[in-house]
């Protein structure tokens, strides 16, 4: 779609890439940049001419690159770049200005960048990245022309992993779901301890019953001290009941996710009947939606984690 645009010079004043981390939106902003100004392989990019080589680079004086400072982006990193793209470019035919993580810009960012979008130049192109569309001003949304990118596909992420996964190939069945169509999540993975870590979590999960409410505690302020590693091992709780509950059928074995530890849920698994399972699972669901909706992280992994230890759902309130 992007090539057609550049072909029939259809080419928007603003592009919104949204989707995942990880699953290429600053590659093809990259790609798109080169191939609007590659005078080798116009339409396509060369990827080696001068110009190609300084925006994969990052120092092409006429195709930008705007990264949050200190976790956000501020009004005076806008006001910058709108000094820097007034003038004609210098050496291409079309200024490209991408913008990562844009739903970092604070309220006053926004705003800035509004004016810029509102009165376009006529040899100047936006591109702003994001994982959330909806943190974005709905007015700065409506001026852009938005690409919505997809999770990869398990056979993609696989591939990309296959070298790195040799001599450890059970750690793909977790890898593929856990990833959740993202290569960089997926090399993440491959490149620590994932593995132990995962049994360790679990261990300590299925030991709450026993260690009590202090331990649940315990294990909830770490889960929410740290939001990205706290929703990854709510995904992994997820899994782990799916699991539990799969093993309840042998018929159904085969479609187990942590197949390397087997023994370990077939033992935890005959601990408890199916109903109790769903239940479960439905309250680590319920916890990921909660934090989707900005609910104290602490308290909602402390009233999961509670649940699980074998607390009552009422005395969770209490605490």
């Amino acid at each position: 779609m992007l090539r057609r645009r550049i072909a029939q010079g259809r080419v928007s004043h603003a592009y919104l890439f949204v989707g995942l981390e990880g699953i290429g939106k600053r590659l093809v902003a990259r790609g798109f940049a080169q191939a609007l100004n590659c005078k080798e392989a116009p339409d396509e990019g060369c990827g080696l001419c001068s110009s190609c080589r300084k925006i994969a680079q990052q120092i092409h004086p006429d195709c930008l690159c705007l990264e949050p400072g200190e976790g956000s982006i501020k009004i005076g990193q806008i006001r910058d770049l709108q000094g820097r793209i007034v003038f004609h470019p210098f050496e291409v035919k079309r200024k490209v200005v991408t913008m990562n993580d844009a739903e970092k810009m604070t309220a006053q960012a926004a705003n800035c960048l509004l004016k810029s979008l509102e009165e376009p130049l006529p040899d100047t192109t936006f591109i702003l990245i994001t994982q959330n569309q909806r943190a974005l001003l709905p007015t700065i949304v409506s001026r852009c022309q938005i690409i919505r990118f997809q999770p990869l596909s398990p056979q993609l992420i696989q591939e990309m992993v296959e070298e790195k996964l040799k001599g450890r190939e059970e750690l793909a069945d977790v890898l593929i779901p856990l990833s959740g169509g993202s290569a960089k999540r997926a090399m993440e993975i491959v490149e620590s301890d994932f593995m132990l870590e995962r049994t360790r979590f679990f261990d300590r999960v299925t030991g709450l019953p026993r260690e009590g409410i202090s331990a649940a505690l315990d294990l909830a302020q770490e889960l929410a001290s740290v939001k990205e590693a706290g929703e990854e091992k709510l995904e992994l709780l997820k899994m782990w009941y799916h699991d539990l509950m799969v093993c309840k059928k042998s018929e159904l074995k085969g479609r187990i996710v942590n197949r390397d530890l087997l023994g370990k849920i077939e033992e935890e698994s005959s601990r408890f009947t199916l109903k109790e399972l769903l239940a479960q699972w439905r309250v680590v669901r319920e916890t990921q939606s909660l934090l989707k909706k900005n609910v104290n992280p602490q308290m909602a992994m402390e009233r999961m984690l509670v649940i699980l230890a074998g607390a009552k759902e009422e005395q969770c309130a209490r605490l």
